[in-house]
């Protein structure tokens, strides 16, 4: 597996990183250039709640993506040579509902091995709020350091396409582990990188404008992404190319 120790060795990321690896997440971090964002809400005023995908189809969100800052915290924090795999656009109006618990870590290694907790440098996850995600709108929260193994939690190791999609949202947490729930509003044109195995949902849209997040998902440059989770014209270097 790649690892960013190297990369950090010797420069002030140290402490963000280790804040990351112990507790699962960052705070939310500024994009350089809120007008890439800007594009991306004038190319999507009509979109759907759930867009799966849209780095593959849209100029204007690689773009976004390439953000100076984004890309700058992500090499720090998570290393270089990171490759994106996954992206979805999650838009919520008033009345949109709770997202259940869940993580995005869907795979370890390849189709076949199962998904291991004990490996922290491998998956990340990083969920734009395009527009502002708070209280109101339907924010994230997370359960603090769920993205190791945890006493009193048992999860499911299997990768996502070997296990029932039911199954993919969990129900009944003990108390134990939703005592380490935390809320993260995301201000408007900021992003948090968070461990991808790390357990989070969103609340529900109790008012107010619509509100719009990217989710995009990046791993290692060695791990080979299954056929099953994304096609291969789905799979580019981040920061992607034009």
């Amino acid at each position: 597996m790649s690892s960013t120790s190297e990369h950090l060795s010797g420069t002030h990321w140290g402490k963000e990183k280790n804040a990351l690896d112990q507790l699962g997440y960052t705070a939310p971090l500024p994009l350089s250039e809120p007008e890439r964002v800007a594009a991306v809400l004038a190319e999507n005023a009509d979109r759907a709640s759930y867009t799966r995908n849209p780095h593959s189809s849209s100029a204007t969100v690689r773009h976004m993506l390439s953000d100076p800052g984004l890309v700058k915290y992500v090499t720090a924090l998570c290393g270089p040579n990171l490759r994106l795999w996954r992206s979805a656009f999650f838009s919520k109006s008033e009345g949109s509902g709770e997202i259940g618990w869940h993580h995005d870590k869907h795979f370890f290694s390849n189709e076949a091995e199962d998904i291991r907790l004990d490996e922290i440098g491998s998956h990340y996850s990083v969920l734009f709020g395009l527009t502002q995600i708070d209280q109101t709108t339907g924010m994230l929260e997370v359960l603090t350091a769920t993205h190791q193994p945890m006493d009193g939690l048992e999860r499911d190791s299997r990768p996502y396409h070997k296990r029932p999609a039911n199954e993919h949202i969990l129900t009944d947490l003990p108390d134990t582990v939703l005592s380490n729930r935390r809320p993260i509003p995301i201000p408007a044109n900021s992003f948090l990188i968070f461990h991808s195995a790390l357990l989070h949902h969103s609340l529900p849209h109790n008012g107010g404008g619509d509100r719009l997040g990217l989710a995009i998902r990046l791993v290692a440059p060695d791990l080979v992404v299954p056929a099953e989770l994304a096609d291969a014209k789905d799979v580019m270097s981040f920061p992607p190319a034009p």
